[in-house]
Formats: C-alpha cells, structure tokens, sequence
C-alpha cells in the first residue's frame, strides 16, 4: 500500500487533535485488505477517530469508501482504520491490483 496522506490543516482543542487530511491512492489497490491507516500515518500517538469528509477527485466518486475500525483493547482508541472502496454499479468491492491512483479524498482525524 502506498497511498499517500497529506495534512491539510490541524486544530488542537484541548489536549486533542483534530487534522483534516488527504489521501491520494495508489496504482494497486489492495484487496481484500483495503489500505490500512494507523495513528502513525496521520502522524499521530492515538487514534480516535477517521471520518470520510469528501471526495476531492471526481474520478474517485466513482467508487464508495468504507471506513471499517479496529478497536485496541480499551474500547476507545482505534489500532487502525481499513479503507474499502465499493463500486457505485455494482455495489461490489474493487478487485486486487486494480489501479486507483485518480481517487483523491479527505478525511477529518482525531487523536493525540
């Protein structure tokens, strides 16, 4: 997985941050994996919370994502979120290796 995480802007209220990102995907998406994002890839300790704000390519809206959490064991904090991409005709998930480097999109973190 390479897909590639930019932070557009962060905002810290309280002992938390909030950041709105973008992701940009890569030429292989990885099924049935989806991509993986941890704390560490939106350079955070904590993860709390991922979600989906909007689509910033229109070629990507063709697909829709879903955001599928892992919980650490406290019940709160997320060890990591998995992205799949679901086909708008089909409703099924994006085969293996197929190329999504025209999905571009944002998503609003929070954590510490």
């Amino acid at each position: 997985m390479d897909a590639t995480v930019v932070t557009i802007s962060s905002a810290v209220p309280g002992a938390s941050v909030e950041k709105l990102v973008t992701v940009t995907l890569d030429n292989s998406y990885p099924n049935p994996a989806g991509y993986v994002f941890t704390a560490a890839s939106f350079g955070l300790t904590v993860l709390r919370t991922v979600v989906f704000n909007a689509f910033t390519t229109l070629l990507g809206a063709k697909n829709e994502p879903v955001l599928i959490p892992t919980y650490n064991a406290d019940g709160v904090t997320l060890a990591s979120v998995a992205l799949h991409l679901i086909v708008g005709t089909t409703g099924n998930e994006v085969a293996n290796a197929v190329d999504v480097s025209t999905t571009s999109f944002s998503l609003i973190v929070g954590g510490n």
